[in-house]
């Protein structure tokens, strides 16, 4: 049987809405998060969704920490929405979206920099270490961010920016609202499984910031400080403990001394298994600054 032109436009538009795009992985998968925080690291948010066109569903992780409550949800089996392939990441204005116990809406437009917003509604537990699916406590986050740099492409698929966050929070019939650091970053690929072992140290100052990942392959990441992007070239940090020392060096050759003490721990199960991250304050030879300092080694 031929098919005439219209039928095979039919055809693909049909292919595209179910997520099966010519040439698209049979482990295509693509995720967004945002990250915002107060210096102090006292109140944060955390945002971040998956999407699997060829599979046809979505994820959800959010955690809110407002002082010592910490309300987090990690919902899986979430639906994509009306659209339902490959988001067009390539593109100025992407919106990424899933459906079902939870909803998020993440959508940003690039150009020199990178304006992002989210809007999520979900079911949280009131627990730093939540139990998989949804929880008696509703939330909804409207979520404002504002890159203070040019993205950078950290690794192939993986785009990271650093910059300011703002955040009204409505959780247990209280009003809340987050001025402070932020974090938003997009990858896209195979499905990423969190293995090998890595540290991955993510903090963020006044227009100085610092993304340096330890692998046993080789260190990954970059520098942000004033105005300058530089690229990391190694990475150590101590064992895991409440305060951690930790040493990069720059593509240029600067330094960068630092220690790591730990505020909180989070714990998100991920397939089947608890991932702890902790939000850290650290000092360093480029300033002070607040985020997240993960851990995963498969063989724990």
């Amino acid at each position: 049987m031929t098919l005439n032109r219209r039928q095979v436009l039919s055809a693909a538009v049909a292919s595209l809405l179910r997520g099966q795009e010519p040439g698209l992985p049979p482990a295509y998968a693509e995720s967004a998060a945002l990250d915002a925080f107060t210096p102090d690291a006292t109140d944060e948010i955390a945002i971040r969704l998956g999407r699997f066109p060829r599979r046809g569903d979505a994820t959800l992780w959010v955690t809110v920490c407002l002082g010592d409550k910490v309300y987090s949800a990690a919902l899986e089996n979430l639906k994509l929405g009306s659209f339902k392939g490959r988001t067009p990441v390539e593109t100025e204005k992407a919106t990424f979206a899933v459906l079902g116990d939870g909803e998020a809406h993440m959508t940003r437009t690039r150009n020199a920099g990178l304006l992002g917003s989210a809007r999520v509604t979900a079911g949280a537990h009131e627990s730093a270490e939540p139990p998989p699916g949804a929880g008696p406590v509703r939330i909804r986050i409207d979520a404002n961010f504002e890159s203070g740099h040019h993205p950078v492409q950290a690794r192939p698929g993986r785009m990271e920016v650093m910059g300011h966050a703002e955040a009204v929070i409505h959780v247990a019939g209280r009003v809340s609202r987050i001025r402070g650091h932020g974090k938003w970053h997009e990858q896209v690929g195979d499905r990423p499984r969190f293995a090998p072992a890595f540290t991955y140290l993510n903090v963020i100052g006044d227009r100085t910031g610092l993304l340096a990942v330890w692998r046993k392959a080789g260190a990954y990441g970059y520098a942000w400080i004033e105005d300058k992007i530089v690229a990391v070239k190694t990475a150590q940090f101590d064992p895991i403990a409440a305060r951690r020392k930790f040493r990069v060096e720059l593509e240029n050759g600067t330094v960068i001394d630092g220690e790591t003490v730990t505020h909180r721990v989070v714990s998100v199960p991920i397939e089947g298994r608890q991932r702890p991250g902790a939000t850290v304050l650290v000092t360093s030879s480029i300033g002070p600054m607040t985020g997240h300092l993960n851990d995963w080694d498969p063989k724990d």
